[in-house]
């Protein structure tokens, strides 16, 4: 399903960007919405009933400097807040034995640069009591206090997948893909569809993604897939 899906998106792109050049621009814009939105739609499917704030701005720490920075989705269902962070770009194909320099750069774009958004994010909920969040007019849209939250997520999607990779990002560091210590829930889009099917009860996946969570702290565990990790 996944080689099928996959497959069929690359050859609509190529047909697309052959056909009509001057539609690139607009298909980017298109699929970096789509990218976006789907996650949360996604996850608002199993978590029935949450809260959610897309496209939120905030004004964070950037080299010692307090900019305005912007997570994409914050999904709140009882006491578990998850930081979405997304990903439209594709994963390189280009082997590992002949072009590493590659393989690793792509890791970074689709890996470590939303791990790292997600880390932000978190730092600022974490530096008062309760922190405000604003839509991208910088209008004030919602207050979040720290200790209503027993776990928070930070959930890293991407549009393409390498599965095998995302299921065990915590080793990457040995290739120089340090997404730091604080457990990142890497998943592609595929997989998230995918788990709409498998969980129908918000208290059972919120427990799955607690799991998953305590997987990304373990040296031992090696998973093929996110499947594997459902599996445990």
């Amino acid at each position: 399903y996944h080689s099928l899906f996959d497959h069929l998106y690359r050859t609509m792109q190529r047909i697309v960007f052959y056909l009509a050049p001057e539609y690139q621009e607009t298909w980017k814009q298109i699929q970096q919405k789509q990218s976006e939105g789907l996650p949360i739609h996604y996850l608002k499917q199993i978590l029935n009933g949450a809260s959610v704030f897309q496209q939120v701005f905030y004004q964070g720490d950037v080299s010692g400097k307090s900019e305005w920075c912007e997570t994409d989705g914050v999904l709140i269902y009882d006491d578990h807040l998850f930081i979405v962070e997304c990903r439209g770009g594709s994963f390189t194909y280009t082997s590992p034995a002949n072009d590493f320099p590659a393989y690793v750069s792509s890791l970074k774009n689709l890996v470590l640069k939303p791990a790292t958004q997600g880390r932000r994010f978190l730092e600022y909920l974490n530096s008062a009591e309760a922190v405000p969040i604003f839509d991208s007019h910088h209008h004030k849209i919602h207050v979040l206090n720290k200790a209503d939250f027993r776990k928070i997520t930070i959930c890293t999607v991407t549009l393409d997948f390498f599965t095998e990779l995302d299921a065990q990002v915590q080793h990457l560091r040995q290739i120089g893909v340090d997404v730091g210590k604080y457990p990142i829930w890497a998943i592609s889009l595929n997989d998230i569809r995918a788990y709409t099917d498998i969980f129908d009860n918000p208290l059972t996946f919120l427990h799955f993604v607690e799991q998953r969570g305590m997987a990304f702290e373990s040296n031992i565990l090696h998973q093929n897939d996110e499947m594997d990790h459902l599996g445990l």
